[in-house]
């Protein structure tokens, strides 16, 4: 019976270490995480200068033009991060790695004056590719791209773009905007 116990403690011990992510991985997650949040808070208090803490200035300049178009147009992005999920996080080096995601988001954009919302966009899914380096030794998101952004039943003419980029499909022009 003892015998049986522990081995039961060892396969768990095992089963729990090979599932386990290394602290690296978890790091990288937490980063392309709290992007997102920063993003989000960002559009909406109208301040990108807390992307840098984890992006580059570029995807952070990137995403401040962005924000700085729609408030031109007195519009404000807010938006909702649903449901991400990890499908990869492969390291070139110590100083290198890319991340990909599913995510889903809701997203709108509201008047600034009477904040009527004047376009909405709900669960619309995304591929990310996430890449980052390390800049002193802390990581930094440096490039982002989206993937399968082609809608095979036309149902969207909104088309992912990289971060900072507000982009409608050429094809459509109903004047429908995707989340950077």
């Amino acid at each position: 019976m003892i015998r049986k116990i522990m081995l039961m403690m060892i396969l768990t011990a095992l089963l729990l270490s090979c599932t386990q992510e290394s602290p690296e991985i978890s790091q990288v997650k937490g980063i392309v995480m709290q992007y997102n949040a920063l993003l989000t808070d960002g559009y909406l208090k109208q301040n990108m200068n807390p992307l840098q803490r984890v992006a580059t200035d570029e995807i952070a300049t990137k995403a401040y033009h962005h924000m700085a178009a729609l408030g031109e147009s007195n519009v404000r992005m807010v938006s909702e991060l649903l449901k991400m999920t990890f499908d990869g996080v492969t390291f070139a080096g110590q100083d290198a790695v890319t991340v990909t995601t599913r995510e889903m988001w809701n997203f709108a954009h509201n008047n600034l004056i009477t904040g009527q919302t004047v376009f909405e966009e709900k669960e619309y899914p995304y591929d990310l590719t996430y890449e980052l380096k390390k800049v002193n030794g802390q990581w930094k998101i440096y490039r982002i791209t989206a993937t399968g952004e082609e809608r095979s039943n036309g149902a969207s003419a909104v088309k992912p773009g990289p971060a900072g980029t507000l982009t409608a499909s050429p094809a459509k022009k109903s004047g429908r905007f995707s989340r950077p």
